[in-house]
């Protein structure tokens, strides 16, 4: 690859950590972890949440409708959501040289309206992006076609000059049907090695 290039990255496992199957054991007890998991960070409702037609507050009552007995854990596990997602020192150290290249940087992200608030005010390296789509605030979600549609439109994009990496598989499928170059990244710790096989480091 040349320089010049439009990167666009996921967040969620590529530059915050998302791993509430193994991070919720360091909040909860392993019953109440367990429970969250699915009942919580695995729902409908939070899939809702990331498409944007729910705000916290409904998402929170639908919930705790559906557990009843368990609403003081469910509201205390949305409280703390935002304890779950942290910044990756080493994928986000990348971001200011992929920059000082003459890459624009993007993101694509399906991402509560509300975290993404948080993140938006704590997350400093989000300043060095050009800007982006999160998922909540468009009403759509990977890996469905219209979102990849709208960020090529949106940000008058060349398909075949833009670079997209996901941690999701499914999410790289669709992005590569719109004829964008997408490369899955299982791990965060790929990404430098991604990076540098497009000769863009």
């Amino acid at each position: 690859m040349s320089r010049q290039w439009v990167v666009v990255f996921d967040l969620g496992n590529v530059l915050v950590r998302f791993r509430p199957d193994q991070d919720l054991a360091g909040l909860y007890d392993p019953a109440e972890a367990d429970f969250l998991l699915e009942a919580v960070f695995r729902s409908q409702e939070w899939v809702a949440l990331d498409r944007g037609t729910l705000t916290d507050a409904q998402a929170t009552a639908k919930l705790c409708a559906r557990h009843p007995g368990r609403e003081d854990l469910i509201h205390d596990a949305m409280c703390r959501r935002q304890e779950l997602l942290t910044p990756i020192p080493e994928s986000v150290a990348l971001l200011e040289p992929l920059s000082r290249r003459g890459h624009r940087l993007l993101y694509l992200s399906n991402y509560h309206a509300s975290l993404f608030a948080i993140a938006r005010r704590e997350f400093g390296f989000l300043d060095l992006f050009e800007g982006g789509l999160i998922s909540s605030h468009v009403g759509l979600l990977k890996p469905e076609p219209a979102i990849y549609r709208l960020l090529l439109e949106h940000w008058e994009l060349s398909p075949e000059r833009t670079l997209f990496i996901d941690d999701s598989p499914e999410n790289v499928v669709g992005a590569r049907r719109c004829g964008i170059h997408a490369v899955h990244l299982p791990h965060p710790s790929g990404l430098a090695g991604v990076l540098a096989e497009q000769e863009l480091l």
